[in-house]
């Protein structure tokens, strides 16, 4: 099994940032008011969306429903570029 690290995974969670971020953005939500709704503080969320945390799946549940949308939304990784994943 492959392991992912370094680049390949700085990049993958900078994907899912921007894609939490546009999905907040798109219901109109503050950074504020989402983070609110998930019990998160503000800056776990800026965190989040810029790529420098770390999500648990716990934490990912919580976004999504703060956000009202299944879980599965929240990975849709065609912005992920998968060109430099290694093959398991």
């Amino acid at each position: 099994m492959a392991t992912t690290v370094g680049p390949v995974s700085s990049e993958i969670r900078a994907a899912f940032g921007q894609r939490v971020r546009g999905l907040r953005l798109a219901r109109g939500l503050s950074q504020e008011q989402t983070a609110l709704r998930a019990g998160f503080s503000a800056r776990y969320l800026s965190d989040v969306e810029r790529g420098a945390r770390n999500v648990g799946l716990e934490n990912i549940s919580l976004l999504a429903s703060a956000l009202e949308i299944r879980l599965a939304e929240l990975f849709d990784d065609s912005a992920i570029d998968t060109s430099t994943r290694r093959s398991p």
